[in-house]
């Protein structure tokens, strides 16, 4: 009888001890657990980015894009599937260059927060600029 409950309270124990460690869509980092959040799709057009964005590929770029872009040189790569790699590169050697990869059909916007800090083809405050890829649908892909 003894036994039984002992192998029991085992049962228990192992499938108590599988039940919590079931991944659920959590992280953990250093000791706190961080369920991440599932944003729901956005139209471009809807959200506050819309206002600022300058599109930037597919081309050509209108002449308020290419004032937008000050501080950055732009680059693209076709790829051999039918993607295009645009490179953002900073004029700034303190600044992250970016680059995404653009399929047929989607559109790269360039953000620019505030305009005011951009004169004589460079960017004062690079951290206010960045891109939004915008998917065939309208809908936001990257921020």
């Amino acid at each position: 009888m003894n036994k039984v409950i002992i192998i029991l309270i085992i049962i228990a124990l192992v499938g108590g001890y599988f039940f919590m460690n079931q991944k659920n869509n959590t992280a953990t980092t250093l000791g706190t657990t961080v369920t991440p959040t599932v944003m729901a799709p956005q139209k471009f057009t809807d959200s506050n980015l819309a206002s600022i964005a300058y599109q930037i590929f597919p081309g050509p770029m209108s002449a308020e894009t290419v004032k937008a872009i000050a501080g950055f040189n732009i680059k693209t790569t076709p790829n051999a599937d039918a993607t295009t790699l645009i490179s953002l590169t900073s004029t700034n050697p303190e600044y992250k260059d970016q680059q995404y990869t653009v399929k047929p059909g989607e559109i790269l916007y360039f953000i620019e927060k505030n305009p005011g800090d951009d004169s004589e083809n460079k960017d004062k405050f690079m951290a206010d600029d960045t891109a939004v890829l915008v998917d065939a649908n309208g809908f936001i892909i990257t921020r």
